[in-house]
């Protein structure tokens, strides 16, 4: 045990510093377990995190701190961590917490562009018509095509200097060739993008408003027809038909008139 090392009130330790000339030491438990024992070995400094990869013989030990704790750590020149590695017989990495987070960063960052370079258009060799291409005939294109430059992958990969190769192209059809490429590109990568936003959307139809078949309004327009024909007739024949009431009304205003005189 330490204490045992260190004897009552230090005399133990003491007397091994005087024997040394002064020299500073450090009383360290030992412990199995690897992380402990490491973290005991760079003490004062406080550890946050601590792992153990195994390549080979030696241990390989990732020791996170805190930012303020990383000059504690490590010591002066690597002092510290170099005793540390030694003691516990272990390949010893103190990085910061803002080290670590950074690393995560980057590393986030590089997997996002290798997913999105695979999602564009140049995850698969598309096939173009390189007549299509303002300045670019048949013949410069069936020389296109027999150099390997027949799809947009290609041209978009070739430099300036790889398309003058080119029998039939020159320095201005070689930067009109690799634009066209790049604008093609974009259009495509656009195509896509809206293709997949249009899969998160259901389309629904709104319901139609019920409209009457074409033999009920046939039908219904006869009986209209025929309707109005009657009534035409009716009125011909009569054309006080319809005005019976008023007649009767005007025969009993005579009456009365009599009867007054």
């Amino acid at each position: 045990p330490v204490g045992a090392c260190v004897g009552m009130k230090g005399s133990r330790v003491q007397s091994i510093i005087r024997e040394l000339r002064g020299e500073k030491i450090d009383i360290i438990e030992f412990s199995d377990d690897l992380v402990t024992f490491a973290q005991s070995a760079l003490a004062p400094a406080k550890i946050t995190r601590v792992s153990v990869t195994h390549h080979g013989e030696v241990p390989h030990l990732d020791v996170i701190v805190e930012d303020e704790q990383l000059s504690l750590a490590i010591g002066k020149r690597g002092q510290n961590v170099r005793l540390a590695a030694e003691l516990i017989g272990a390949k010893i990495d103190i990085k910061s917490e803002t080290d670590v987070k950074d690393e995560v960063a980057d590393a986030l960052a590089r997997m996002l562009q290798g997913v999105v370079s695979q999602s564009g258009p140049r995850q698969a060799d598309v096939e173009i018509d390189l007549t299509e291409i303002p300045g670019v005939g048949a013949k410069t294109a069936e020389a296109l095509q027999a150099t390997g430059l027949g799809t947009l992958n290609a041209l978009l990969e070739a430099s300036a200097e790889d398309l003058t190769e080119v029998e039939g192209v020159g320095p201005k059809l070689a930067e009109t060739i690799m634009s066209w490429a790049r604008d093609e590109e974009d259009r495509l990568r656009q195509e896509a993008d809206t293709a997949s936003v249009a899969e998160g959307f259901e389309v629904v139809e709104e319901p139609s408003t019920p409209t009457m078949a074409d033999d009920d309004f046939m039908a219904a327009l006869s009986r209209a027809f025929q309707e109005s024909e009657a009534l035409q007739a009716r009125l011909a024949d009569n054309p006080l038909a319809d005005e019976g009431e008023p007649e009767a009304d005007a025969e009993s205003t005579d009456t009365a008139s009599e009867h007054d005189e």
